[in-house]
């Protein structure tokens, strides 16, 4: 059996996952910005500033403590491992009977590992 096509959809996910945390630490980050700017600037109008600061500044400390930035070293690391493994199948016809089944065997493993997730 060809793992092959698995992992490479594995490898996909794990980077559409990756790029998903970086928007959304972006996104973050330029609503902080925007909350900033918008503080300056109603503080030189109205002195509304130092209110919204601190109203802005607790609603997105909160948004950066729930953002999961701590979820793509890991993913990282996955992706590493499923690439050897993905070229590891593309070359299986080429391996000794017991490195095949050895493969196979980590390939299932790595499978059920990610039906537990």
């Amino acid at each position: 059996m060809n793992f092959a096509p698995y992992f490479d959809d594995q490898i996909r996910i794990q980077e559409r996952a990756i790029r998903s945390y970086k928007y959304s630490i972006a996104t973050l980050a330029l609503i902080g910005v925007g909350i900033i700017l918008a503080s300056i600037f109603l503080d030189a109008a109205k002195g509304l500033g130092p209110d919204l600061m601190k109203l802005g500044g607790g609603a997105f400390t909160a948004a950066l403590a729930t953002l999961p930035y701590r979820e793509i070293p890991p993913r990282r690391e996955r992706i590493t491992s499923y690439a050897l493994l993905k070229n590891h199948f593309e070359h299986v016809d080429e391996l000794p009977p017991e490195e095949r089944q050895l493969l196979t065997q980590m390939a299932m493993d790595a499978m059920k590992e990610n039906l537990k997730r």
